[in-house]
């Protein structure tokens, strides 16, 4: 859920030509992504590890001879499994539907009231910069084949620690994402992982910046 947005061939390929081909924004939005999503998932299973039950309990229906998948069984048995996998998809796909539509109007709304010159004010601070593109990410709610593209427009501007918190945030965590959490896991877990995502983003930007003061990248 959380490596992969970031780790994948579409992924890396765009962020490299976004880069005008700097292999070490690749390099270092890899490594970072992978280490965010290693230490996130060992923090959230100790924090739950206890918990086996995130999910909902009102996200299903308990009528009808449910298990606890979302299915019924009795209504299925005279489907074929071709029937049966169609129902599921589209049930899950109107489900989610309505959290990515209200997300994305969300984003736009956002996207027209907030201005770039607005952010630019932070953009030096090794620290402030970095909230400020985890903000941003969460914000623009911008999908992870594309996102590169925006966080190049501000090399140059924004310190690099901030830009690769903005590179491996916004797959994480975003408007979109966090209202369908919202509609299938309980709030404590969903409130977790969003404290821990943004916790080891910060440090991951800020080690980052503070490798390039050291002039080790």
């Amino acid at each position: 859920m959380l490596a992969t947005p970031i780790i994948n061939p579409v992924v890396l390929m765009s962020t490299y030509y976004a880069f005008n081909h700097r292999i070490s924004i690749l390099f270092i939005r890899s490594i970072a992504g992978i280490v965010a999503a290693i230490a996130i998932g060992s923090i959230i299973s100790i924090l739950e590890r206890n918990n086996s039950d995130l999910l909902r309990e009102d996200i299903y229906d308990d009528s009808d001879d449910l298990c606890g998948c979302g299915e019924s069984h009795t209504a299925s048995k005279n489907k074929s499994k071709l029937s049966s996998l169609l129902d599921n998809v589209i049930t899950e796909f109107f489900d989610i539907s309505k959290f990515l539509i209200f997300g994305a109007i969300l984003s736009a709304v956002f996207q027209v009231l907030v201005s770039r010159d607005s952010i630019n004010v932070l953009a030096r601070n090794p620290y402030i910069s970095v909230l400020a593109m985890i903000g941003l990410a969460f914000i623009l709610s911008i999908c992870s084949e594309a996102d590169a593209f925006i966080g190049s427009t501000f090399v140059g501007q924004f310190t690099t620690g901030s830009i690769i918190a903005f590179l491996i945030f916004g797959p994480m965590l975003d408007i979109k994402n966090t209202l369908m959490l919202v509609g299938g896991f309980k709030r404590k877990y969903v409130i977790t992982l969003i404290i821990c995502i943004v916790i080891i983003c910060f440090i991951l930007g800020s080690l980052v910046n503070f490798m390039e003061v050291m002039k080790v990248i």
